[in-house]
């Protein structure tokens, strides 16, 4: 047999530069500014991003191939996240959304969903590194008091805390209105009992923004309330940390509390209030969700479609077959929607305008 028909390809023979399938869209979808802002961000992903998280996916693999207890396991984990936040801290990218006034960059929705693409495309990891600083800290940012924002968003900011939402049990998922977690108000503290399930970064922690029933009587919408949770308080316990497919370096865990007793002053916005301040976090937590999920497809298109260029079978480029075109052509068009959608409620968000639909469709896509 002629196996000269037969060209090897390596991962390694992949040169196109990073990005190249977005230029020609870029022209049309972003400013100017935009662009160059995806192109800092893409140099910080390259330089920085992808070295750190390399390093603390080594260190995470070491650890299990050593049967390390889940508690070591956890702290590394912590650390490593730490060392990320601070590098993006010092950029100004952990805070990139909130006002200049308490720490952060006072950028958009829409540079956000430029910026976690780009972290996600280099360095997959780099979006649920950044939900240090979203799904805990928007609701303190958006409903707390000075006293909270100064002892719990603004460590988050400058990388030296990282933050969780508790909405997930193990009946109530996207229908909240299932919730069972319980407050029960004792004097000026509450004390609460319940579960808490796939709370990501929850065993990483240092507070979580949780989500409970404080009056049963009323219909759960009006009977939720949100509390700021410090893990180091009496009664809060990580149970299990579960494996996830594709974010490795995300911890995902299985929380309980019991009896577990937190002042009056921790409370967040008013009694009662907690679906509002939900349903106000979830645009934009939807945003880094959809924005990771094109980066990560973005990536993996564009080493399908060299790879697909350069690897020959029958004297000729596969790409040139059909059952290979139909694929790539399928892969080009779903991560172009997802942008897209994604784009939309972005530009939403940032005009002031409600976008929970467009969020929750572009999530349902980019997913």
């Amino acid at each position: 047999m002629d196996r000269s028909i037969f060209k090897e390809i390596k991962y390694e023979d992949l040169s196109m530069s990073p990005g190249y399938s977005l230029e020609d869209a870029s022209m049309i979808l972003y400013s100017q500014s935009e662009r160059d802002f995806r192109e800092e961000c893409r140099r910080f992903a390259i330089s920085e991003l992808a070295p750190l998280t390399k390093e603390l996916h080594e260190t995470k693999s070491r650890m299990v191939k050593k049967d390390r207890p889940p508690k070591e396991l956890r702290n590394a984990l912590q650390q490593g996240c730490l060392k990320i936040a601070k590098s993006m801290a010092e950029k100004g990218y952990a805070g990139l959304i909130f006002p200049k006034e308490l720490g952060g960059s006072g950028r958009t929705a829409t540079e956000l969903s430029i910026m976690l693409e780009e972290f996600s495309a280099e360095a997959y990891g780099g979006t649920g590194f950044h939900d240090n600083t979203m799904f805990g800290a928007v609701p303190v940012w958006k409903f707390g008091t000075p006293e909270q924002k100064e002892r719990f968003l603004k460590p988050a900011i400058r990388g030296e805390a990282i933050s969780a939402i508790a909405i997930t049990e193990p009946q109530a998922g996207s229908d909240t209105a299932r919730i069972k977690t319980m407050a029960i108000k004792d004097g000026d503290y509450y004390v609460l009992n319940g579960i808490k399930r796939f709370i990501t970064n929850g065993g990483i922690a240092h507070y979580l923004t949780i989500f409970v029933i404080t009056d049963p009587n009323v219909h759960p919408h009006k009977g939720m309330s949100a509390f700021i949770l410090p893990t180091d308080s009496p009664g809060f316990s990580v149970e299990k940390s579960y494996e996830l497919m594709g974010d490795r370096l995300i911890d995902n865990s299985y929380l309980t509390l019991e009896d577990c007793r937190i002042p009056r002053e921790l409370l967040l916005g008013e009694e009662g209030q907690g679906f509002q301040i939900m349903m106000n976090e979830l645009d934009m937590e939807r945003i880094v969700i959809c924005s990771g999920c094109i980066g990560a497809a973005r990536k993996a298109y564009e080493i399908a479609v060299e790879f697909a260029a350069k690897r020959e079978q029958f004297k000729r480029p596969i790409y040139q077959f059909e059952g290979i075109s139909f694929k790539i052509a399928e892969m080009y068009t779903k991560i172009e929607a997802s942008r897209l959608l994604t784009l939309r409620a972005a530009r939403m968000i940032d005009a002031g305008y409600p976008a929970s639909k467009e969020t929750a469709a572009a999530r349902i896509m980019a997913s």
